[in-house]
């Protein structure tokens, strides 16, 4: 279904037709927030169905998620509102129908969550309510590409150090590391480094005869989180002190910065503090009629560079990457409408880290024609490097949150304009190398979509964000088909108007 209104709203109304059918409903959706927005909806819309449906997602006590489970399983609620946490490996009983709120991103996925109905021979009903973005849409236009493709490849970067640096200390708890072992080889050059700076950290220690490894931690397999990166942070109710929830480290300051709104299980809470140095929270129930969303700014710095090769009228290069991002204010958003009521700043420290990601030299004649046609040059690169995160899904097995992106109209280390896709991950788990590969057929499809779509200037379904740290700001659809067609070679500096 492509809707002409809000995705969320027929979401919404379809879940409610179900649940008053007597069909046991589950709804996946993209975000956290969506989740919790259907929750909220549904419950005010149809407060007779309240008992019956709940939200689920991470960031839930695990009390809550076996609770939910539970219920779900035995038949006592007929309706759930998910993220991908409900996707697979959760026994939840039988369903009838299964609504996606937008495509998940990639096939995989579709066909797993649709699986969540029709067991046992049961007549069942899958729903794709597509969302205003450029995937939905691609799909929208391209249906047999769904129908007709083979699944996504998976990426993997087993020389991740933020990940290699957690297995070796789970591994050496359960038996010694040895120089010449087979699952950990440590005289590789890579893990021979790794393992020096681990030594140093004491999280790992050396034997006597000096071939061994040991640590010193109790249990280690504990203090690894598998769901995301970064600390944990706790959310506090202030006045009773009832632990609400749990976010990430990255995700705290985004989420749980003064002054944000937190959804949870269809209640509002309002973020009246965040202790950094503590990892917490506190939050107090409110009412209101707005949703926040946060503003931010990143810088990049390249490390290192491993390969380049020329593409079109540019050149790419694949290499390591330091991100850095600092939330500098957030907007409060009507919930209806979605209507800005306002902007506010903030102080938060920066988000640093440390990943792999490819960067596009963006030549002076590109510039010089955009801007002789009256065109904004970077409007023009940031919406292609929108296009460039929204469309990628199509060659990896990952969705546009596991993608960041910068474009620039002057990066000093290249000496030129640039744009900038990285992986999402600290150090990497091997997205970027994979859009090394493929970036002439992923800038065919961005061209394809911007040049078919309807909109004059710019709409979701080409070169809006929902993610975007600026607020969809500049943009340029027009410079941004003339950007991508220049990379891929298919416009001359002659054809452009420039020499």
């Amino acid at each position: 279904m492509n809707p002409q209104e809000s995705p969320y709203t027929l979401a919404t109304r379809l879940l409610r037709e179900a649940l008053e059918a007597g069909l046991k409903t589950i709804v996946f959706t993209q975000a956290r927030k969506i989740t919790e927005l259907i929750h909220t909806w549904i419950a005010q819309e149809a407060p007779e169905l309240a008992e019956r449906v709940s939200s689920y997602r991470a960031g839930f006590l695990p009390e809550e998620r076996r609770e939910i489970e539970r219920r779900l399983a035995s038949g006592d609620m007929h309706g759930v509102i998910s993220t991908s946490a409900l996707e697979m490996g959760i026994d939840i009983g039988e369903l009838d129908v299964c609504i996606l709120v937008g495509y998940p991103g990639t096939i995989i996925q579709t066909w797993q969550r649709g699986g969540r109905v029709g067991r046992q021979q049961r007549d069942s009903a899958l729903i794709l309510v597509a969302q205003p973005d450029a995937l939905d849409q691609y799909f929208m236009k391209h249906p047999d590409r769904f129908f007709q493709s083979e699944y996504e490849k998976a990426v993997v970067d087993p020389q991740n150090r933020v990940v290699l640096k957690a297995h070796l200390v789970c591994a050496a708890s359960e038996l010694p590391l040895r120089a010449k072992g087979d699952l950990f080889p440590m005289e590789e050059e890579d893990t021979s480094l790794l393992v020096q700076e681990m030594e140093r950290e004491r999280l790992l220690m050396r034997s006597a005869q000096g071939d061994q490894w040991y640590t010193p931690r109790k249990r280690p397999q504990r203090e690894v989180d598998i769901r995301s990166a970064g600390e944990s942070f706790t959310i506090i109710e202030e006045t009773t002190s009832r632990i609400v929830g749990q976010n990430s480290g990255i995700r705290a300051l985004t989420e749980c910065h003064e002054g944000a709104i937190y959804l949870h299980r269809g209640e509002h809470y309002l973020v009246t503090r965040l202790d950094l140095e503590r990892r917490n929270a506190w939050v107090k129930a409110v009412r209101t009629q707005y949703y926040t969303r946060a503003l931010s700014q990143k810088e990049t710095e390249i490390l290192q560079t491993r390969r380049s090769r020329p593409i079109g009228n540019s050149v790419v290069r694949l290499g390591r990457l330091r991100v850095r991002e600092t939330v500098v204010g957030y907007e409060k958003r009507r919930i209806s409408g979605q209507d800005l009521l306002g902007v506010y700043p903030l102080e938060l420290p920066p988000i640093v880290f440390e990943t792999v990601g490819i960067w596009i030299e963006v030549e002076d004649f590109v510039k010089e024609a955009i801007q002789r046609r009256n065109l904004h040059f970077m409007g023009g690169i940031h919406a292609a490097e929108h296009a460039i995160i929204a469309l990628f899904p199509l060659f990896a097995l990952c969705d546009r949150d596991d993608v960041g992106g910068i474009s620039t109209p002057y990066h000093p280390q290249v000496g030129k304009a640039a744009i900038f896709v990285y992986d999402g991950h600290p150090e990497g788990v091997g997205l970027a190398e994979r859009a090394y590969e493929v970036l002439e057929e992923l800038l065919e499809a961005v061209l394809s979509t911007l040049e078919t779509c309807d909109c004059e200037a710019g709409c979701p379904g080409c070169i809006h964000s929902p993610k975007c740290g600026s607020g969809n700001k500049p943009l340029d659809k027009e410079a941004a088909i003339l950007t991508i067609k220049a990379l891929l070679g298919r416009m001359s500096p002659r054809e452009l108007g420039v020499q």
